[in-house]
């Protein structure tokens, strides 16, 4: 899933300049996304996968139901601007991605400038819009495009991130993985069993995988049978039963639903369209 699609709906926004007295903490666990973005001072994060020592530019899209807890040295209190949101389907519905799909957990960005003055304008247009309701819909919006852009922002420095971190050197893997599904599209594919010959987790072999070939490896695979499939529909006379299996598929009827969906047409639609 290409998430920067999703469209996105900013619920609550502010910037904290948190106390300067000693034992300062905050508990942190909402119902939905939340970009933490500090702005200035030092202090921690502690999250189920570790703790954090942060500082101006370190950057964090906290999880939905997750508790976290922040501290801070207190000559140095945290300033830090948030973002509460949610992700809409085309329908405007809620939706949670798969956690591939989402922004990386944490990044350090050494100049904040830019993206600082994206949350401030998101910041100011939310806090418009929450003051004037439905007279001022056009700021929500506003808000909303703002929010868009600074996650698409983070997206283009978690890239350049992961690329100056050493995975720059596994294009040649991901092109012989993808090599070999390509030849062998019938096989049972497991993303797990790719992510173990990677030598990484899950999670972290389909980023990799996204960033050189723009879709997840399961994307890749389907679309890898589908286009198997249609050289059978063009090229033989077996049956969409026989190809349904010759290419991967369980039952026929899942293959004709995978394949429609893919291409707008039955197969026996396509077999029938004359080759352009």
């Amino acid at each position: 899933m290409d998430i920067q699609k999703l469209k996105v709906n900013v619920n609550s926004t502010g910037k904290i300049y948190c106390p300067q007295k000693p034992g300062w903490s905050s508990s942190i666990k909402c119902s939905d996304f939340d970009v933490w973005a500090v702005m200035g001072g030092e202090g921690t994060l502690d999250t189920p996968s570790g703790c954090y020592s942060v500082k101006t530019g370190d950057t964090f899209i906290l999880r939905p139901n997750i508790q976290y807890i922040a501290q801070h040295n207190q000559s140095k209190p945290l300033i830090i601007i948030f973002a509460h949101y949610h992700y809409l389907d085309d329908q405007n519905h809620i939706f949670y991605p798969d956690e591939a799909d989402l922004p990386a957990f944490h990044r350090y960005i050494e100049n904040i400038s830019f993206v600082d003055n994206l949350l401030e304008r998101m910041n100011q247009s939310f806090l418009f819009f929450w003051a004037q309701g439905s007279r001022s819909a056009e700021k929500g919006r506003e808000a909303n495009l703002w929010l868009s852009a600074y996650l698409q922002e983070l997206q283009r420095i978690d890239d350049h991130l992961m690329l100056s971190s050493g995975d720059s050197s596994r294009y040649a893997e991901v092109i012989d993985i993808c090599k070999d599904i390509l030849r062998n599209p019938e096989k049972d594919w497991y993303i797990q069993d790719l992510a173990n010959g990677f030598l990484c987790s899950k999670d972290h072999f389909i980023r990799i995988f996204r960033r050189y070939k723009g879709i997840t490896p399961n994307d890749f695979i389907i679309h890898a049978r589908i286009e198997a499939a249609k050289n059978h529909l063009r090229l033989s006379n077996l049956t969409v039963e026989e190809i349904a299996y010759l290419t991967g598929y369980k039952t026929p009827s899942f293959f004709c639903r995978q394949f429609r969906k893919l291409t707008g047409v039955s197969p026996s639609q396509y077999r029938a369209k004359p080759i352009p």
